[in-house]
């Protein structure tokens, strides 16, 4: 876990920047945003697939509710859970997939 970057900081995350290097190496690969969750959500990378025409989330391959073609993109990939400068932010996809999956694993 590394230190959380001020608000809308254009820096990545030290501690997954060399992860972001090597995507970014692949033709077929072009990250949009990550955060390594910093201790309270799991890391993540947005990625586009240039070759797929998808967006997903590099960790978990979740393919993101959006349509990159023609240029057109989320602006947001992630929300911010509270309202003070010191709350994190997350994707909300993979927030409710982590809670299905905790639901699932509880079941006997």
């Amino acid at each position: 876990m590394c230190i959380k970057l001020p608000y809308c900081a254009r820096e990545i995350d030290p501690c997954i920047r060399e992860e972001i290097e090597v995507i970014n190496t692949s033709k077929q690969y072009r990250t949009l945003g990550s955060c390594c969750g910093h201790g309270k959500y799991p890391k993540t990378i947005v990625v586009l697939d240039r070759y797929a025409d998808r967006v997903f989330e590099w960790y978990s391959q979740t393919t993101l509710k959006v349509n990159y073609s023609r240029g057109k993109r989320r602006k947001r990939w992630y929300k911010k859970d509270g309202p003070r400068k010191s709350d994190h932010y997350y994707i909300p996809e993979m927030f409710a997939i982590s809670i299905h999956q905790s639901d699932t694993s509880s079941t006997p």
